[in-house]
Parts: structure tokens; sequence; C-alpha cells
């Protein structure tokens, strides 16, 4: 259903779909006010899903949430488990473990911690008796 007005939705708003294809990732569907989006596998239920099309067979009609707005027009993310995101993936909050550094993060560290100001001065002074070395001559 294309309408000559199309509307442009926010992040949070509820419309209602049509799905229009699967794939293995989740549903491509046709916003019935016109636009289109996709329902990644991971926004149609918390359990694991082993065949899309039993949750969203082809041509069915569901109201679903806009978690995101597409690089296009009138394309959006969807979800029908609705709009709170901190209930959507609390595997994403975790916060990671910290990975040991490399050996190019453990140089930086040590070398960070040199004392560079000392070696500055020195540098500083050979440089002036070499001036007036030079100058003298």
């Amino acid at each position: 259903m294309k309408n000559n007005h199309l509307i442009q939705f926010k992040i949070g708003d509820k419309v209602k779909v049509k799905i229009t294809s699967i794939v293995a990732y989740g549903a491509f569907c046709e916003l019935l006010e016109g636009g289109s989006g996709l329902i990644h596998i991971s926004e149609i239920a918390d359990n694991y899903i082993s065949d899309i099309s039993l949750y969203l067979p082809l041509n069915s009609i569901h109201e679903v949430t806009i978690t995101a707005l597409g690089n296009k027009p009138y394309t959006y993310a969807l979800s029908l488990k609705g709009g709170d995101s901190s209930s959507r993936r609390p595997r994403q909050n975790i916060q990671k473990a910290k990975k040991p550094l490399g050996r190019k993060e453990s140089n930086k560290e040590e070398l960070d911690a040199y004392p560079f100001t000392n070696i500055g001065s020195l540098l500083d002074e050979m440089i002036d008796k070499e001036y007036t070395r030079f100058k003298s001559n």
C-alpha cells in the first residue's frame, strides 16, 4: 500500500507492517502507512528461532516498534519486542573483559613512564654547549 504522502516516523513509534520477504537474518516488511523496514531475528523473540516464518508468515500483518532510522529515507529497523532498549539486548550492556596489552600498547606505557623531561634538559644543555663551542671557533 503505497501512499503519495509518506509519513516520516520517529524511533519509538508503533506502526503496522506487512511481511514481504523472509531471509536468514530477519524479515523485510512494508509499513502500511508507507516505507519499508527490517525486523532482525534478534528483535522477533527472546528465545532461539530456527524458522522465522513460524513467527512471521509471509503477508501477515503485525504491530512493531521503530528502533532505528535507516540510511535511506523511509527505511526503518523494527522490533516485535517493543522500544525498551534496556530489556532487548542485555548481553551488549555487559562490560567486556579487559584484554591484555599488546606489544605496541605495552611499549607505549613503558615509554610514557620513562622520565623524558630529564633527557630533554640534558639534550638542551648539550646543544647549548655545542652552539657556544661552534660560535667560539
